[in-house]
């Protein structure tokens, strides 16, 4: 018998640690192996998503340009008729960011001159 509590139950603690100690040493590698599973499988994730994120911008692009000549001969659009899986209403907001955003590059290329800006464009819509 050990005197002083706290003497006693460290000792306790101890001797009840060497007694379950494989017990310790199995749970430590199933952590370790649940560990590499989830880093494996979320690395796994982030590639399909990246990839499902490179097939959506190029989709996008694909019915933008079939709208845009569907538009240009005056003919009607149905995304799932190409294959799509949008909306007609997201490929022409996709068309308009797109355009919107042409134009404030150019806009950035003259300097936000809206004289050279407006001449610019006049000249890019009169070789179009």
């Amino acid at each position: 018998d050990v005197p002083n509590p706290q003497v006693h139950a460290s000792m306790a603690s101890a001797r009840l640690f060497m007694q379950e100690s494989d017990k310790v040493e199995r749970l430590s590698r199933y952590e370790q192996r649940l560990t590499r599973t989830f880093s494996t499988t979320l690395k796994q994730f982030r590639e399909i998503q990246a990839e499902r994120k490179n097939r959506e911008v190029n989709e996008l692009y694909q019915a933008g340009l079939i709208r845009k000549l569907l538009l240009m001969e005056k003919k009607s659009f149905r995304p799932a008729d190409y294959g799509f899986v949008l909306t007609t209403t997201q490929v022409d907001m996709y068309l308009h960011r797109k355009d919107i955003l042409d134009r404030a590059h150019h806009a950035d290329d003259v300097g936000y001159n809206l004289q050279k800006f407006r001449a610019a464009t006049s000249a890019h819509n009169s070789t179009e």
